[in-house]
């Protein structure tokens, strides 16, 4: 008989589709996972340890200040993690074939509307049409994210001869290209590619 999850099903209904819990919590003890919800990381969404024995538990962190619908995502990310290991150990890669596949498989019993609304549907199977190792960068999901957050500002938004600001430096848009924008550091002068899902503010020059 399985353990109880240590996820806390209450806990979970503040940052996940509630329809979507006992499939997670199902996941969480099926792959023997410690799940942890933990302050915001600047470099990543979530994380996903391996223990040094087979057998042992697995350390799953997940950032506090995500929306339900990444917050989901990224779950999923690293529960996929935690199933490619427990059928491969450490004899994969990362981010190969074997966690996609694993990745996409996981979706599939929650992509109907029991779960999950149309429009959320339809983006995530957006996103497992090209699976990546982040979903940061994936246009349709961050639209649908911060669509009713008048604070945030992506720089594919922002007229070509606006200043901007990153960072808290001053940049201006030289090209754009499909995903990455060349910029210029006003200060500096020097050049850098910018994704174009960046958050930046713009600045009105006196």
């Amino acid at each position: 008989m399985k353990k109880k999850s240590n996820l806390g099903k209450q806990i979970l209904a503040r940052f996940v589709p509630v329809s979507t819990i006992d499939y997670i919590d199902s996941l969480v003890r099926l792959y023997r996972v410690n799940f942890k919800i933990v302050n915001p990381r600047k470099t990543k969404l979530g994380d996903c340890r391996f223990p040094l024995q087979n057998d042992a538990a697995i350390t799953i962190t997940v950032n506090i200040d995500l929306p339900p619908l990444q917050f989901l995502i990224t779950t999923i990310h690293e529960l996929a993690h935690a199933k490619t290991f427990r059928e491969y150990q450490n004899k994969v890669a990362p981010h190969g074939l074997e966690w996609k596949n694993n990745f996409k498989q996981m979706f599939q019993p929650i992509l109907n509307e029991q779960y999950l609304n149309p429009e959320e549907i339809k983006i995530i199977n957006a996103l497992l049409k090209n699976v990546s190792a982040t979903s940061s960068g994936n246009h349709q999901l961050n639209d649908f994210l911060f669509k009713d957050n008048p604070d945030v500002t992506f720089l594919k938004d922002i007229p070509q001869e606006k200043v901007f600001i990153l960072n808290e430096r001053k940049f201006k848009i030289i090209s754009k290209a499909r995903t990455r924008y060349l910029c210029e550091e006003i200060k500096s002068k020097r050049k850098y590619k910018i994704h174009g899902l960046a958050q930046v503010s713009t600045f009105e020059e006196s």
